[in-house]
C-alpha cells in the first residue's frame, strides 16, 4: 500500500473510532500544525543538515562508503531514546 493511502486509512479509522474528547484535541493540533507549517522553512532537497543535528548522535560515514551508492535514511522507533534513531541503508 502506498504511504499516502496507508496514512489516509489510519486517519480515517481514527476519525471514525476515537472518543470525541481525544478526536477534538488531536484534530485541533493537526489543523494548527497544517496552518502554521511553512514548507519553505523546512530543509530542502540538496541542503546541508543543520549543525545542531550533530549533537543528536554524532557519527561520520567514510566517503568511500557513499561513492556510487544510493542511500535512504530510515527513522526507527525512538523508544526510550531522547530522539529518533536513524539508520542509513542502501536503496
Amino acid at each position: 500500500m502506498a504511504q499516502h493511502a496507508e496514512l489516509s486509512a489510519i486517519l480515517e479509522n481514527f476519525e471514525k473510532n476515537a472518543p470525541e474528547p481525544v478526536l477534538s484535541v488531536i484534530t485541533k493540533a493537526r489543523n494548527d500544525f497544517i496552518e502554521s507549517f511553512d514548507p519553505k522553512a523546512a530543509i530542502q532537497v540538496g541542503e546541508t543538515l543543520p549543525k545542531w543535528m550533530d549533537t543528536i548522535h554524532p557519527f561520520k560515514v567514510p566517503v568511500e562508503w557513499m561513492e556510487g551508492q544510493n542511500y535512504r535514511v530510515r527513522v526507527l522507533d525512538a523508544g526510550a531514546a531522547p530522539g529518533p534513531r536513524l539508520r542509513l541503508q542502501t536503496a
